[in-house]
């Protein structure tokens, strides 16, 4: 199920659940907006994988981001998120076992943020990007939520994950 979360960015309240229902169909290329796809590996107990964005990047330098990336032209976002996935932490996500509908969905004048929760791949996560993350790391879904992220919106989506690994509901 699709959470809602505000983006804070510019205190406008977007709610994901409004949002159009993505399509199979690769998507017509918006050049002003950014679509990002983005994967949040998880592991038994309860542990999520995060990257470490170096301090050189332009954008959200020195925080914590799950790997992931720019939808392509002409590509599909579940194509993107295996694609990204892959150049990024060496793992190559089934992505068979995801549905097109992402876990959380943000979306602004100017990004569509797509995250799906990931729990089959094939591989072991290895920094394949350095010069995009300086650390890769496991981090319990606990402290996960104390990091600081590129997106104000991930903690309440860590929160709300705790709640249903941990106490097994929604």
């Amino acid at each position: 199920m699709p959470v809602s979360v505000p983006d804070n960015r510019d205190d406008a309240a977007s709610a994901v659940n409004d949002a159009p229902e993505p399509s199979a169909e690769p998507r017509p290329y918006a050049a002003l907006v950014h679509q990002v796809v983005v994967a949040a590996l998880l592991r038994a107990p309860g542990e999520v994988l995060l990257c470490h964005r170096t301090a050189e990047r332009r954008w959200y330098p020195s925080v914590w981001d799950f790997p992931g990336g720019h939808v392509e032209r002409d590509e599909r976002p579940l194509e993107a998120l295996r694609r990204e996935v892959l150049e990024e932490v060496g793992v190559a996500v089934d992505i068979g076992s995801l549905t097109e509908q992402p876990d959380l969905r943000l979306k602004t004048d100017d990004l569509d943020l797509s995250m799906w929760l990931v729990r089959a791949w094939a591989g072991e996560p290895v920094n394949c990007a350095p010069e995009e993350h300086d650390q890769l790391e496991w981090f319990d879904l606990n402290d996960a939520i104390d990091k600081s992220l590129t997106h104000s919106s991930y903690q309440p989506w860590l929160a709300r994950l705790l709640a249903i690994e941990y106490v097994g509901g929604e």
